[in-house]
């Protein structure tokens, strides 16, 4: 995934994620290599830091520059969370098969309610899929059974 956000006046940053969840970090196109001590890259003649790190249940960045956080993507809600994590409740009902397509589906819902969709369309979509994911791990449960008992 790319994210870009302006960090200063004339100053662009992109963070790209590959599949590994390595981060590539660009100043202005120009790609920064990371140091021990984060992403260093001058700017008005002085020394600037970028750090990056993973976040917790979401696949946006945490980002600080200079110690301060930088938003890469708009912050759910309370209620945005709990819809999103409803599918994480089928490692419940199917352990760890449910727990793996329910985080599919709630990266699914997180990625939905930051689009730009009306709020109602939003929760009903989210619903959808969370409904979906649930319909899935019983398929695929069903399908792992009769395979294993013919």
């Amino acid at each position: 995934m790319k994210f870009q956000t302006i960090l200063a006046e004339n100053t662009e940053l992109k963070i790209t994620t590959g599949f590994a969840g390595r981060f590539s970090v660009f100043i202005n196109g120009n790609k920064i290599e990371k140091t021990n001590d984060g992403y260093l890259f001058p700017l008005n003649g002085e020394t600037q830091q970028i750090t990056v790190r993973r976040a917790m249940l979401d696949n946006v960045p945490k980002v600080t520059w200079n110690g301060r956080e930088v938003l890469l993507a708009k912050k759910l809600k309370g209620y945005e969370w709990v819809l999103s994590a409803l599918p994480l409740l089928l490692l419940f009902l199917g352990g760890a098969l449910g727990g793996a397509i329910g985080a599919i589906a709630m990266l699914g819902n997180v990625n939905l309610f930051r689009s730009q969709l009306p709020t109602a369309a939003k929760v009903l979509l989210s619903l959808l899929i969370s409904g979906s994911a649930f319909i899935v791990n019983i398929l695929v449960a069903m399908f792992i059974y009769s395979m294993v008992n013919g």
